[in-house]
């Protein structure tokens, strides 16, 4: 009856609005989710795509049944069918995309950001006919640029905005982030910054400081005021790639203070780093575990999605593999015949590994730079292998035509073999 279905309907709305998640001020898709939270709002999913396949698609015929409910003769199909779609409309569409980008689901996100767009836009159209639909059109794109930029990034598709971007200083900064334009974008923040300075704004210029390899700048820029966990999250990712483990402890005791590290797989690999450094066993195990876990709830939640969604959490689940068998080698006293060995036996593993994985600067990154920290853990820094690694990840960048990632990496190499 409608009582039941507007409390299944609060209830759906309650999950995928995830109110713990909901007080954070910042971007829908950086607030984090607990595995519980994770699971749950795939259930929620799932039963929709259930409820879904039983209808057409609102994009290609949305108004189908709006046709069938004026007919004064329905059959019972109809009738039945009108009350699933009628629920489904129901459901806040904001909160599915928010949730979807919180689960890093693009695909779904994607589908329902344009489905909103088109609502909003016929919503405004209906009630204002004198605006011009280009400019309301333009207005939508411009309040949901993230959003798409986003999506398109996680679905891997980098022409996905092409024809929609105008020349202000947010569709430049969509559009420099998409092409791999680094400096760009971060001029384009900077100048942002500048006008009104907000959390939001500096989490996105320590993003282009990390992925362009200027991790001394990201560290800085995490080190100053009071950093969001999002913000934590890409601090420590650029502290341990530095070995710059000081900072690596306290930005790691500032992003577990709300019990969800091991959330944030860069946050749990660099406190395993420590650990493994410090010859600690229990928080070792402790954090292997933990993040494991959390991989694992990711995979089971994403395990009725694309291969290409699985990919990235199958490639961490590797690392975190990797970092385990190096406990192993911590507490052996060998000669140094015994320890070159074992380091050739390592690094032909490693490169086992990094033949069988996609040739994609995205995918191979934490790779590279894993191996190069765990390797100067067990056996101290050699300058030869510190510049190899920085030419392997400078010729994976050029492959990918991420010209500028590649220069930095090139730059690292020459400045090592100069040591």
């Amino acid at each position: 009856d409608e009582e039941a279905r507007d409390s299944l309907r609060r209830e759906f709305c309650c999950v995928l609005d995830n109110r713990a998640a909901s007080q954070s001020p910042f971007r829908s898709s950086t607030r984090r989710l607990s595995a519980a939270a994770r699971g749950s709002i795939s259930f929620v999913f799932s039963l929709l795509d259930f409820l879904r396949r039983r209808l057409p698609d609102p994009i290609t015929n949305p108004r189908m049944f709006t046709t069938a409910h004026n007919k004064r003769h329905r059959r019972k199909e109809d009738q039945k069918a009108l009350q699933i779609w009628a629920f489904l409309e129901s459901i806040d569409k904001e909160k599915i995309v928010n949730a979807a980008l919180r689960c890093k689901d693009y695909a779904r996100a994607l589908y329902f950001l344009e489905i909103m767009m088109r609502e909003n836009i016929g919503s405004i159209m209906d009630q204002h006919p004198e605006l011009d639909e280009a400019d309301v059109h333009m207005e939508q794109l411009r309040r949901h640029i993230e959003d798409f930029q986003e999506c398109f990034d996680g679905i891997d598709e980098p022409d996905g905005l092409a024809g929609f971007l105008a020349l202000t200083i947010p569709e430049q900064l969509a559009e420099h982030k998409k092409s791999g334009q680094w400096t760009q974008a971060i001029s384009c923040y900077e100048n942002l910054l500048s006008l009104a300075p907000t959390k939001r704004l500096q989490l996105g210029l320590i993003e282009c400081y990390t992925k362009l390899g200027n991790f001394e700048t990201a560290v800085r820029i995490t080190k100053s005021g009071t950093p969001t966990p999002a913000m934590l999250e890409y601090g420590v990712a650029a502290a341990w790639r530095l070995g710059r483990w000081s900072d690596v402890e306290s930005f790691t005791a500032l992003r577990s203070s709300d019990g969800s590290m091991h959330d944030d797989f860069e946050c749990a690999l660099g406190g395993m780093f420590l650990a493994l450094l410090h010859e600690d066993k229990e928080r070792f195990d402790t954090g292997i575990q933990q993040c494991r876990l959390s991989l694992i709830s990711a995979i089971s939640a994403a395990q009725a999605d694309s291969y290409a969604r699985l990919y990235p959490t199958m490639l961490k689940l590797h690392v975190v593999q990797e970092v385990e068998q190096c406990w192993n080698l911590v507490e052996v006293s060998a000669d140094g015949d015994e320890i070159d060995v074992a380091r050739k036996q390592l690094a032909a593993a490693w490169e086992r590994r990094l033949h069988v994985t996609q040739e994609r600067i995205r995918i191979r990154e934490v790779l590279f730079h894993a191996h190069r920290v765990m390797l100067h853990a067990l056996f101290g820094k050699r300058d030869e292998e510190e510049s190899k690694f920085w030419v392997d990840l400078a010729r994976c960048a050029r492959k990918e035509r991420e010209l500028e990632i590649a220069a930095s990496a090139v730059i690292r190499a020459s400045a090592t073999q100069a040591e």
